[in-house]
């Protein structure tokens, strides 16, 4: 009899073991597929900031520019609504600093477009390195996870 209870007893721990280790699979899968959604979202932000870098200054330069930013925005958007909870708190100051910038770079577009001097196209491109910039600083902070 004891024999049968010791049987019973492996089985009962053995069904445990393989439940937990189903479990904490799925829990890595979908851990590892929000990790890939991050990341994939982290390429769309780095890629929507430098197509910005490729346009010209001109009048039709400012003009994408803007419909750029509104890409940077969405993305970013997007970013957040894709890292856990944990994520967003530990990476705030980096979404937050692309966010600053970008809007900072609205600013300046939305200047040299009413205002198209060597100056404000200055700051137009000094506001583009400080987005990829910070954008650059967002990408190193995910890249452990990606």
């Amino acid at each position: 009899m004891t024999l049968m209870r010791r049987h019973r007893a492996a089985s009962v721990a053995s069904a445990a073991l393989i439940t937990l280790a189903l479990a904490s699979c799925g829990q890595s899968s979908s851990t590892s597929q929000s990790s890939s959604a991050t990341c994939d979202r982290m390429d769309a932000v780095r890629s929507s900031v430098e197509d910005l870098r490729n346009l010209s200054f001109g009048e039709n330069g400012l003009a994408a520019m803007q419909g750029g930013l509104a890409q940077v925005r969405s993305e970013l958007q997007l970013l957040r609504q894709e890292m856990s909870q944990q994520r967003q708190t530990t990476l705030q100051p980096q979404v937050q600093a692309v966010t600053t910038s970008a809007q900072q770079l609205q600013a300046s577009v939305a200047n040299a477009r009413a205002n198209p001097t060597q100056a404000s196209l200055a700051t137009v491109r000094n506001a583009v390195g400080t987005l990829r910039a910070n954008a650059s600083d967002l990408a190193k902070a995910t890249a452990s996870t990606c």
